[in-house]
């Protein structure tokens, strides 16, 4: 069929290729949205010394757009740097459905912390289980909800019984319904990404947008932190337990102060404003 351009996802890597062949065919360009770049590092680390092929494969389908969209600096940056990439790069980030998620109604279940996301390993969610229990010696009360599914979520389950806090934590598992989990978000007093791997990290501009200051950690391959503001809408912590109970501490204490910034800079990623920056590029 004819088409004016393609914008093609740039994981997985594949299918960059045989769009760039129906872009040769039809004489038109190719774009590609970069989300992530692992690099030959996380990829050795991925799957052993098969990772120089996947390291190589990626590096080559760098080379297929004829301009990229990396959806934050941080991307832009490792495209650069480890994938060597000289094509035009620009930065437009992903966006929230802002107005829809504004409508929400709270849930009338409270939590002071949130988690929302795939319960993986270099997600963390075990330092943040540790940092409850931290938080529990001087509040006894303290409450966190984690919803999401992954290999991990036995693992934190029998964290959570050894560390005595199975009252304090609830793992709800996958919800299919996003309305549902931005009522409970909009009904806690915190959101935590303690993610050292994010390309961008929407659910974090999520949580801004339920109201929610975001406490992630200072990671050099977390774009997350990128969006914070410390002490405006989130803070940043170190990688171990005592530092990201300290700033969890901190948001719960400055959550209603904080509100009305959280959702002002989540404003600026409502899609129809990304949409905007979309257009400038193609044209």
């Amino acid at each position: 069929e004819d088409f004016d351009i393609i914008d093609c996802c740039g994981f997985p890597y594949f299918s960059l290729f045989s769009a760039k062949l129906a872009c040769i065919i039809k004489g038109k360009p190719l774009y590609s949205t970069w989300h992530e770049v692992w690099g030959k590092e996380y990829w050795k680390q991925y799957i052993g010394k098969k990772g120089i092929f996947g390291a190589w494969i990626e590096k080559l389908a760098s080379k297929m757009p004829n301009k990229i969209i990396a959806v934050s600096e941080h991307t832009k940056n490792k495209l650069r740097s480890d994938l060597k990439s000289k094509k035009e790069i620009v930065v437009i980030p992903n966006g929230i459905n802002f107005e829809e998620i504004k409508k929400v109604k709270p849930s009338k279940e409270k939590s002071d912390i949130i988690y929302t996301g795939r319960l993986l390993d270099y997600k963390n969610i075990d330092l943040l289980t540790k940092s409850v229990s931290i938080i529990k010696k001087s509040n006894q009360n303290i409450k966190c909800i984690i919803i999401g599914d992954g290999p991990e979520l036995n693992n934190l389950k029998h964290l959570s019984k050894n560390l005595n806090i199975e009252k304090n934590i609830s793992f709800r598992g996958f919800i299919e319904n996003t309305d549902e989990v931005y009522s409970i978000m909009k009904s806690s007093k915190a959101f935590v990404l303690p993610s050292t791997r994010e390309g961008f990290g929407i659910v974090a501009i999520e949580a801004m947008a339920c109201g929610l200051p975001v406490i992630t950690v200072n990671h050099k391959d977390n774009a997350t932190k990128d969006l914070i503001q410390e002490a405006k809408n989130g803070f940043l912590a170190e990688l171990n337990e005592k530092s990201l109970a300290e700033k969890i501490d901190k948001a719960i204490k400055s959550s209603k102060s904080m509100k009305s910034a959280c959702i002002n800079e989540a404003r600026k990623y409502d899609w129809n404003k990304i949409m905007v920056k979309l257009g400038e590029a193609y044209r």
